[in-house]
């Protein structure tokens, strides 16, 4: 398959070559505008019509994968203003997504509604979660789903839309985000916290307050304003106060799975599904990674690469029979 990868975004050249061919005449034109610097209003404009195309393009993609059954989520229209309207085929809901024009917010979006960047794509490993989500709710257990890095809300809206009857405590350390987040994933059985995961409680502060909405890191510190909280008491918290079970957990945490692995980690396999996203690639020589693969190595689970995470699934309670 030959990709296509352009400001982070990636095309399927293969697969779509004529949306293909039409983007990249639009990247030479608008690199051509660029570079002859009549003024600054072009190279404005410039930039609006290049995120206008990408958008575009993904929106176009979205509704032949959407027709041709390749994804279970359609936008009404293309999201180049501040929201998008989206049918989900699982459920025959509609959710409605607010978002920041020139923020990551879209890209969010196009990575786990367009293309479902958390759905397993393994049909057999797809049908043993299904049927786990399904054994708790007739044993009357509400499952739990842990969403560390809830960024603004895509991932916790996506989750409720699969899982309706999961509670789901969606993390997220950044204030702003934290609020968009409420609107987008409003369901009551979406609990918003304004924290960050780590090995140990504290006090965290956020690195760069400057970073794209979907690329906030932290750190430790004595005298940070964000609070740090451990996987073990949200699991124990929402047990004991909602009965639920650990089911699945999603990490998406810009290199502090470093930290978060360190110590205190055997939650990880009360959880039948966990989706991380390891960052080595945007911290080179850090071995942001090892702490998890230390962990997860000696543990008896599938692993499959699904888009940017990793997706680890445990077989228990006789499922490998």
């Amino acid at each position: 398959m030959q990709v296509v990868a352009f400001d982070g975004w990636e095309i399927n050249v293969a697969g779509h070559c004529p949306l293909a061919l039409w983007y990249v005449l639009c990247v030479i034109s608008f690199w051509a505008v660029q570079k002859s610097n009549t003024c600054q209003l072009v190279y404005i404009g410039h930039l609006y019509m290049k995120q206008t195309v990408l958008i575009s393009y993904h929106w176009v993609n979205n509704v032949l994968r959407f027709f041709t059954g390749r994804c279970q989520y359609l936008a009404l229209y293309p999201p180049l203003f501040n929201g998008a309207v989206v049918y989900s085929r699982a459920s025959g809901r509609f959710l409605n997504f607010k978002l920041r024009r020139g923020t990551s917010d879209v890209a969010s979006l196009v990575n786990v509604i367009f293309t479902e960047d958390y759905t397993v794509r393994s049909e057999a490993h797809a049908q043993f979660v299904a049927d786990r989500y399904n054994a708790y709710l007739k044993q009357g257990l509400k499952p739990l789903i842990v969403d560390c890095g809830a960024n603004v809300g895509m991932s916790a809206a996506y989750f409720g839309d699969r899982y309706p009857e999961a509670v789901i405590a969606a993390i997220e350390p950044d204030a702003g985000n934290v609020e968009l987040a409420r609107k987008n994933a409003s369901s009551s059985n979406v609990i918003h916290i304004q924290a960050a995961v780590a090995s140990t409680p504290g006090m965290l502060e956020i690195v760069d307050a400057q970073a794209d909405t979907n690329a906030f890191r932290v750190r430790p510190a004595t005298e940070g304003t964000t609070r740090g909280v451990t996987v073990s008491e949200i699991v124990e918290k929402f047990g004991r106060e909602r009965e639920t079970v650990p089911f699945l957990v999603k990490i998406d945490i810009e290199g502090f799975e470093a930290d978060l692995f360190s110590q205190d980690a055997d939650w990880i396999d009360d959880f039948d599904v966990a989706y991380i996203e390891l960052h080595d690639y945007m911290l080179p020589g850090h071995a942001v990674s090892a702490n998890f693969l230390n962990v997860i190595a000696p543990l008896r689970r599938d692993f499959l690469v699904n888009t940017e995470s990793i997706v680890s699934i445990r077989y228990r309670d006789g499922a490998e029979e």
